[in-house]
């Protein structure tokens, strides 16, 4: 007589903890991960942009640097001094313009281009701590959920062993009311042959069997009934204090539903009772 309850060992709580919190820590770092890829994609298209657009203003540079030398040449020629120190000096100071402003535009770029990296290396280092929190949070959750599951899993092991034993103890009582039901059945019968004139021939046994409260499953009536009723009846009382705790321990025994199971067991007392 014991219960159905079967504890779940370490692997199926580590499993069942695993499972409770896999799906929403993955889904934080699904989210985190496409987060960090929309940025570094923004990030790499601003700096594809930066070269595109420094190439163009390289160009405008080169241009207006050219110009700017034909316009100084072509004054010094006017005025007949193109071989003049002079209009050397105006030469060299335009392409000096010229040259500075072209390397003041790729220093501008690789500044630029540096800064967009740098945000870029710093979203993969937040991406990756935000990660790593997530997997220790996951590990800890988990170690919390499994130690619960554990200190339940000993509870209702505890209850289940309090619930066998007091089905042994029911199990015991109901034993021995039925062994001193026996025990003064044979008694019990020869007073009511004496009170229906059944030992001196007053009485038939037929019609001293149709008086005295019979078992009938066809009426609803358990033996349990038909011995209630016979108490009732016996005028006495011997029956009844002969029989009384045995009586009450049917009466008053209980079903009994174990975890995890939707079978009722009930004490069967007729596989014990003399009939």
């Amino acid at each position: 007589m014991a219960s159905y309850y079967k504890p779940r060992d370490d692997a199926a709580l580590q499993d069942i903890a695993q499972q409770e919190y896999q799906s929403y820590y993955d889904n934080l770092r699904d989210t985190a991960r496409r987060q960090q890829e929309q940025q570094q994609l923004s990030l790499t298209q601003q700096r594809e942009g930066l070269g595109r657009s420094y190439d163009k203003q390289r160009d405008a540079a080169e241009l207006a640097y050219r110009q700017n030398y034909s316009q100084v040449g072509n004054e010094m020629l006017r005025r007949g001094m193109q071989r003049s120190s002079y209009a050397a000096q105006l030469l060299a100071n335009v392409n000096y313009q010229g040259a500075k402003a072209n390397q003041d535009l790729w220093d501008q770029q690789r500044s630029a281009e540096a800064n967009i990296d740098a945000q870029i290396a710093l979203g993969q280092q937040q991406l990756a701590d935000q990660l790593a929190g997530y997997d220790a949070n996951q590990a800890a959750d988990i170690k919390k959920r499994y130690n619960e599951l554990q200190d339940q899993e000993y509870e209702r092991a505890r209850e289940a062993e309090q619930y066998d034993e007091q089905l042994r103890q029911w199990q015991a009582q109901f034993d021995e009311g039925v062994r001193q039901w026996n025990a003064t059945h044979n008694e019990s019968s020869t007073t009511n042959n004496n009170y229906y004139g059944l030992g001196d021939g007053t009485t038939t046994p037929a019609a001293a069997e149709q008086e005295i409260p019979q078992a009938n499953p066809d009426a609803g009536m358990s033996e349990l009934d038909a011995l209630s009723a016979m108490l009732e009846w016996d005028p006495d009382k011997k029956v009844k204090s002969d029989a009384e705790d045995i009586l009450d321990v049917a009466k008053n025994k209980n079903p009994a539903k174990p975890y995890g199971s939707n079978t009722y067991r009930y004490f069967d007392y007729n596989r014990t009772m003399t009939k």
